[in-house]
């Protein structure tokens, strides 16, 4: 037994928020008292230096993923709290200059023909960037009478069926038969026609089941009417043609469409019109469109783009030229031009943003038989804050070598900077 014990003082090593510290827990004398001992609380004193290891993180500049160390060190530690000097993160040397590396894409179709017997069979495999994008099998030729062509896509992704598109006519007696049959994944549809001509008149016939007319197939296999069209058409006095079409489809009469092309005005040659008359038991009952054609005649190297003035009531206003066209070849090089008038609406004459463009081409025989093509196109854009209202240049050449290889490479420059570049080659045999 003993009145008193003392008990020295302890180091140990404690974790704080992940960083192991080490602190000193205090000792003393404590009276003894039926051989317990009674140890008042403690306060742990945190003072000193903790150090920090070295942080290894991963940061973004401009798009670009960087690997980066945030250094640590050796800190004082003052209740319980450490501060952390600002630091310098250092991006490695290979990735002091940033450079983004533009998207490539890239295009390829090969193309297999055999023939044999009058038929034409052909693969024809498609690939971009993202790898193998589609695969059809073509047979096309005739079988006695009947002109036949048979499609078959797949996708070679998913590695599944897309459609087959079966397609078959003949002619008997003056009058040309037609078929079509299209299976897809979820639906099949049938296409029949029949056309033919006596004298000045035109008469056919086409009829849809599951079908609609522009080859899209409903989602069932049945073989259920969908619409049948019947038109005809035949010159009539001064008027070039006149058109009649009466369509009807499930649900009952569809309309009649009365149409006549190219009405010449009497006295003035450069005017004529072209009429459509509909009837039908819709909400609009009868509708008829009148639309005014003009034609000026042909220019020797310029064409002018013209179109008539007219408001809701038929009053023609007057003439709207809306582009001026120039073009003159000169020892085999063509120099062309083309202008769009209202820099704001180029009317699809020259592409989208731009008003107007300068081409020149040049055509002439390269080795072995092969041809050399160049071409030069300059676009220009009212917007532009560049010299002459510069906005692009493609620039594209080909060459021929010998009759079954062509190569040929395409750069693109815009006021923004460098925008594409384009290189391929097809090699038949």
């Amino acid at each position: 037994e003993a009145d008193s014990i003392t008990i020295p003082d302890q180091t140990v090593t404690v974790s704080v928020d992940g960083q192991d510290v080490p602190v000193t827990i205090p000792g003393g004398t404590y009276d003894v008292s039926g051989q317990t001992v009674t140890i008042p609380d403690k306060t742990l004193d945190f003072s000193g230096q903790v150090t920090i290891p070295d942080f290894n993180t991963t940061i973004t500049v401009d798009g670009q993923t960087i690997n980066v160390t945030i250094p640590g060190g050796t800190y004082e530690v003052s209740d319980q709290t450490v501060t952390i000097p600002d630091k310098t993160i250092t991006i490695p040397g290979w990735s002091q200059t940033i450079t983004k590396v533009p998207t490539l894409k890239f295009t390829s179709t090969l193309i297999v023909d055999y023939t044999v017997g009058g038929w034409t069979f052909e693969s024809k495999s498609k690939f971009d960037e993202t790898g193998w994008t589609e695969q059809s099998f073509t047979a096309d030729g005739t079988l006695g009478a009947f002109t036949l062509k048979s499609k078959l896509v797949f996708d070679p992704a998913g590695a599944s069926f897309t459609y087959w598109d079966n397609t078959g006519s003949v002619s008997i007696a003056g009058v040309d038969l037609s078929g079509e049959f299209k299976l897809t994944s979820s639906g099949s549809g049938w296409k029949f026609g029949a056309s033919g001509s006596a004298g000045d008149l035109s008469l056919s016939g086409t009829a849809y089941f599951n079908l609609d007319s522009s080859g899209n197939v409903g989602d069932s296999y049945c073989f259920c009417f969908d619409k049948v069209k019947f038109d005809a058409s035949f010159p009539f006095a001064c008027i070039e043609e006149v058109g009649l079409s009466v369509s009807f489809s499930d649900t009952g009469f569809d309309g009649v469409t009365f149409s006549a092309s190219n009405a010449a005005v009497p006295g003035i040659a450069w005017l004529s019109f072209d009429f459509d008359l509909t009837f039908d038991d819709g909400v609009t009952g009868k509708s008829l469109s009148i639309t005014p054609n003009i034609n000026l005649g042909d220019f020797s190297c310029i064409t002018l783009y013209y179109d008539l003035s007219t408001s809701d009531d038929l009053i023609i206003d007057g003439i709207y030229f809306y582009g001026l066209g120039l073009s003159y070849t000169w020892n085999g090089v063509t120099f062309s031009n083309t202008t769009a008038f209202d820099t704001s609406d180029p009317k699809d004459l020259v592409k989208d943003p731009y008003w107007e463009v300068f081409t020149i081409k040049s055509a002439a025989d390269s080795c072995c038989g092969g041809a050399f093509d160049f071409s030069i196109d300059t676009y220009f854009d009212a917007s532009s804050g560049m010299l002459f209202d510069w906005g692009e240049s493609d620039v594209k050449v080909s060459i021929g070598l010998g009759s079954n290889y062509t190569g040929w490479m395409g750069l693109g420059v815009k006021d923004t900077g460098f925008d594409s570049w384009t290189i391929g080659f097809k090699v038949t045999w």
